[in-house]
């Protein structure tokens, strides 16, 4: 969660449960340099053994003159050099094809898609559309949604109801789990679909409308191990 240490963040909810498995989504490798993450990461797979999942990403700064495929695969070298106690899996943000194709090769593949357990539409929408802002405002995700196939159209202003209802599953329990399953029947085990962030301005609206019982957005993570919330 951004705003936050993103291990330490996973280690609260590990803690609290004896069985929930998590993915630290997503720790930016600028700031973390591959020795600290190799440690943290260790620490936890080596605490809660299988219900630790590192998750790595480029973002953050802008870092000019800096190719996000080189940067990650030397920050893999390096983490790969080093020789954890227990496994330590990971997965990898990754938008373009390159970055997809590091991912296959040197961690692996998992969708990531937000619900929203929320039946009346516009309500449902407006809290997707402050989740989704950052999304529909930063160049490479832009990038992203137009290789999709999405139009102008549908990234204009705060997203048409389209691209809304495509990146955030809302409805009742029964609904939600439908598409999830088809999200799987149409191959989303072998592929990414994207990642969850949001500022903080829109954190704290969604956190606002949960405390006063509006249902909040979940993260949802489809591993080769099964779904993560």
């Amino acid at each position: 969660m951004g705003g936050r240490e993103a291990f330490t963040q996973a280690g609260l909810p590990l803690a609290a449960t004896e069985r929930l498995r998590v993915v630290n989504g997503i720790a930016q490798i600028w700031s973390h340099p591959a020795h600290s993450a190799h440690g943290a990461a260790a620490l936890l797979a080596d605490a809660y053994p299988g219900r630790h999942l590192l998750g790595l990403g480029f973002g953050g700064e802008p870092h000019p003159g800096v190719k996000p495929r080189t940067a990650m695969r030397d920050y893999l070298d390096e983490l790969d050099s080093r020789k954890p106690a227990a496994p330590i899996r990971r997965i990898l943000a990754a938008y373009g094809p390159k970055m997809l194709e590091l991912a296959r090769d040197r961690a692996f593949l998992a969708v990531e898609h937000a619900v929203l357990f929320e039946t009346d539409p516009a309500a449902a929408r407006t809290v997707a559309r402050e989740h989704l802002h950052t999304y529909l405002t930063t160049p490479y995700n832009i990038a992203k949604f137009r290789r999709l196939g999405y139009t102008e159209d549908d990234l204009a202003r705060s997203g048409s109801d389209r691209i809304v209802d495509d990146l955030v599953f809302w409805g009742d329990l029964a609904t939600i789990t439908g598409k999830l399953r088809r999200h799987l029947e149409a191959g989303g085990s072998r592929r990414h679909a994207g990642d969850r962030h949001r500022t903080g301005r829109d954190r704290t609206a969604v956190l606002a409308r949960t405390r006063r019982g509006a249902p909040p957005l979940v993260p949802i993570l489809w591993t080769p191990s099964g779904w993560i919330a």
